[in-house]
């Protein structure tokens, strides 16, 4: 909090002191309704930075409307089912053309009895 408040001590002074101080190099007339209001709008905005901070980004959106129904979920839930080629499961047996979504090329593994993978072959992408 100490970063927020020196970034709003800088940006705050010279509005306060043109329109909160009577003898400004301005000559304005003061006006206390701006400054009690500009200090209720930096203590909101103080008060919301903090609870982001602690609580996190999206705390203020109500539970019901945080779910976006476009997002993409990155916690997928793969099938289980026992005849399911899914390349996710440890016991299933890999199929030949497997491809990378990323790179397009395909990806070739040998594994060991114990499960870990023994080698790789060397990508024959070029320009990259």
């Amino acid at each position: 909090m100490g970063y927020y408040s020196s970034l709003l001590a800088a940006q705050v002074f010279l509005p306060l002191y043109i329109n909160g101080c009577p003898g400004n190099f301005f000559d304005k007339e003061t006006s206390n309704t701006f400054v009690v209001a500009f200090i209720i709008v930096i203590g909101v905005q103080m008060i919301t930075l903090y609870f982001q901070q602690k609580i996190g980004p999206r705390f203020f959106v109500p539970f019901e409307l945080r779910r976006d129904p476009n997002a993409y979920n990155y916690f997928f839930k793969f099938s289980r089912r026992a005849g399911s080629n899914d390349p996710e499961r440890a016991d299933s047996q890999p199929e030949e053309n497997i491809e990378c979504v990323i790179c397009m090329n395909k990806i070739i593994y040998e594994i060991g009895s114990d499960g870990n993978v023994i080698s790789l072959p060397s990508s024959n992408s070029s320009g990259t």
